[in-house]
């Protein structure tokens, strides 16, 4: 299959499941590669813990503006039962304080105007936003010296090219940084699922790589919903990365004829393009 890069996204997807990877990637199915109202409800925790990250410290203004430009609450959560809220939510005016005499304040317009009830997704969001920007003493992260926050990177490492955006990137002292990627989903690994984690292993690499001054690097998974995990890799678990790395582009790009799993796992209930598996590969 072609690829012009590869991502993390796209090493775990193949990795999960090839089908998907083909589905997602070369097929491009509009159900896998639309927004879900998961996918815009961590982008926006992620983009007003950015513009905080960056000096900017109204996050429940930016929160707002994140809402009223997107609209993401009007989004089909596809099924209910997987958690999160019912869509679309019943509107609650007359006890909301985000009311002003029928303007809405998080959607900036009457309530009157749109589908369903912002405040539910909006208040979840704007805890989990909160949830950072007032940790203190050293989980207070936001308090360090911030190397970079959204940081995109194209590198090539040994013949392969790698793109992605790391979420911050703190100086913990003078020897150490930290790569922080924020998760706001209910699903977390602990210490040992990290150790083989596929994001956090790339990111080691890259960050020896843009921050070479660093003697150490530290990866953290901040589970905005439950807690935090950490690993550092040394410079064997680095080369075997790369290995690993190496064997996942030849395999995507050599693989004509990708199969799903054979069976169904946990994920699958997850995958919106689940009942097109079957339907399309025969």
């Amino acid at each position: 299959m072609d690829m012009e890069a590869l991502s993390v996204s796209r090493l775990n997807t193949n990795k999960d499941c090839e089908f998907k990877y083909f589905l997602q990637y070369h097929v491009k199915l509009p159900e896998l590669r639309n927004p879900t109202i998961y996918t815009d409800k961590g982008v926006a925790v992620h983009e007003v813990l950015e513009l905080y990250a960056n000096g900017d410290k109204d996050y429940e203004k930016n929160l707002i503006n994140y809402y009223c430009k997107s609209r993401l609450w009007e989004l089909d959560q596809r099924d209910p039962a997987k958690g999160g809220f019912p869509h679309p939510q019943v509107k609650t005016c007359e006890t909301c304080k985000w009311n002003d005499n029928g303007f809405c304040k998080i959607a900036k317009e009457a309530a009157t105007s749109f589908i369903g009830c912002p405040r539910p997704n909006f208040e979840d969001d704007l805890e989990l936003a909160a949830k950072v920007v007032n940790r203190e003493g050293e989980a207070d992260i936001l308090s360090r010296k911030i190397l970079g926050a959204e940081v995109e990177f194209d590198e090539i490492v040994e013949g392969v090219r790698i793109k992605g955006v790391i979420d911050l990137v703190t100086e913990v002292d003078e020897e150490t940084l930290e790569i922080i990627d924020y998760k706001t989903g209910r699903h977390s690994k602990g210490n040992a699922a990290l150790q083989k984690d596929p994001q956090v292993r790339v990111y080691s690499v890259i960050a020896k790589r843009l921050w070479p001054q660093y003697k150490f690097r530290m990866m953290t998974l901040d589970y905005l919903r439950k807690t935090t995990v950490s690993a550092m890799f040394s410079d064997e678990d680095d080369e075997l990365t790369i290995q690993s790395i190496k064997r996942h582009n030849t395999d995507i790009k050599e693989n004509v004829t990708p199969s799903p799993a054979g069976r169904e796992f946990w994920l699958c209930k997850f995958c919106i393009g689940h009942e097109r598996c079957t339907q399309m590969y025969v």
